[in-house]
């Protein structure tokens, strides 16, 4: 980031666990310890398995546990601890999802597509809600990018023409 003109006070990393409920108040205080408000809050942790035992509709409960964890209960946690802060600056949420909770793109991740249709449904509940406090919630949801973790993954970008 350095090589791109951002200034190192800029920048707070934090590494945690969100499978770990205090991670959220953890992540919102760090950053307004550091930079004394919250204007936005990006959700936008994810966990794709490339182990092929943990794909499909068979593997473990436990992987269905980590799924959801990561990428609903995650995500609710950290806009509860984010929300009072982000009320006072009218702040935004943008929640990260992705196009597989939208159809049926690819059985072998069954439970990360059911998590993130999971999310899609949070946010749109939370845009209901928090509008009416000046919070904008809004939801991304890009495609398969060609990156070494989707290819190990079993995803393949759609290449060519889209009807």
């Amino acid at each position: 980031m350095l090589e791109a003109g951002v200034n190192e006070t800029d920048l707070l990393t934090i590494v945690a666990d969100l499978c770990d409920s205090e991670t959220p108040r953890q992540i919102v205080n760090e950053t307004i310890e550091k930079f004394g408000k919250l204007d936005i809050l990006i959700n936008s942790a994810g966990f794709v398995s490339t182990d092929p035992a943990l794909r499909g509709i068979n593997c473990p409960i436990e992987h269905f546990d980590i799924m959801m964890n990561i990428h609903c209960k995650a995500v609710i946690l950290l806009v509860q601890a984010a929300t009072a802060h982000l009320v006072a600056t009218k702040g935004s949420i943008v929640n990260v999802s992705f196009m597989i909770s939208m159809a049926f793109m690819n059985q072998i991740h069954a439970y990360y597509a059911a998590a993130k249709a999971a999310q899609d449904h949070i946010t749109v509940q939370m845009a209901g809600h928090l509008i009416k406090e000046g919070v904008r919630v809004n939801s991304v949801l890009p495609g398969i990018v060609a990156t070494n973790i989707a290819a190990s993954s079993g995803l393949k970008p759609i290449v060519g023409e889209v009807s």
